[in-house]
């Protein structure tokens, strides 16, 4: 992001949780995905190192980009992440985090006054008035995925505003981009080349793999 390019590193780590249920992506996860060209469950995919093992970095990589995601959201969890949806509604009320509302204002958003400012969905804007009510009742990790989504977009607007100005910021909070660690001393002369000429995941993978005749494809862009 070019707003943090010329930020200097700080110590602070402000880990909060409003950061951890902003990244909770769970209705991302399809019921199944393609593994060695095979449908399994998702549910087989957890804790399960034997996937990468057999499979290794770079095949599995390309294998899962080639795959579309589900559309993240409301309504669209798959079953077995239920319960961790649930845990995550409950861990916000153990909080007590401001409302919805109150963290659109945070984020520099005009405050919504009726239900079909969040969304354009009719089924969505008639659950939210039957549970809540009134829109300032909204707690802060439903509203979040109430919102619809813009085109070209995966998540909603206060989702990416709360990641540009939380989530890369923890990055500064890395030790080694401390000014007296970060740099070619620590890294070595072929290790900070290395980093300066790393643009992309996709260069990461490859160069963390087994080489093969063609690059492997790794990208977020599936057509």
């Amino acid at each position: 992001s070019p707003a943090f390019t010329n930020q200097k590193w700080y110590r602070q780590n402000w880990m909060t949780v409003e950061f951890g249920l902003v990244y909770r992506w769970h209705s991302a996860l399809p019921e199944t995905l393609t593994y060695d060209s095979k449908q399994i469950p998702m549910m087989d995919s957890l804790w399960n190192n034997e996937m990468l093992i057999n499979k290794g970095l770079g095949p599995l990589f390309e294998e899962t980009c080639s795959q579309p995601g589900s559309k993240i959201g409301l309504f669209n969890t798959s079953e077995f992440l239920i319960p961790v949806e649930l845990k995550s509604i409950e861990l916000g009320r153990q909080a007590q985090l401001a409302s919805y509302n109150d963290y659109r204002e945070m984020c520099q958003f005009p405050r919504v006054t009726d239900f079909d400012q969040i969304t354009a969905d009719e089924d969505t804007q008639r659950e939210l008035k039957r549970l809540y009510g009134d829109v300032n009742k909204i707690e802060f990790y439903v509203g979040l995925y109430a919102e619809d989504v813009p085109q070209n977009s995966a998540v909603g607007a206060l989702v990416t505003r709360m990641i540009a100005v939380d989530a890369f910021s923890q990055a500064l909070t890395n030790p080694l981009l401390a000014e007296n660690i970060f740099n070619e001393e620590t890294f070595s002369q072929v290790g900070w080349e290395v980093i300066q000429n790393t643009n992309t995941l996709s260069e990461l993978v490859n160069r963390n793999s087994p080489q093969q005749d063609k690059k492997y494809k790794v990208t977020f862009d599936n057509p």
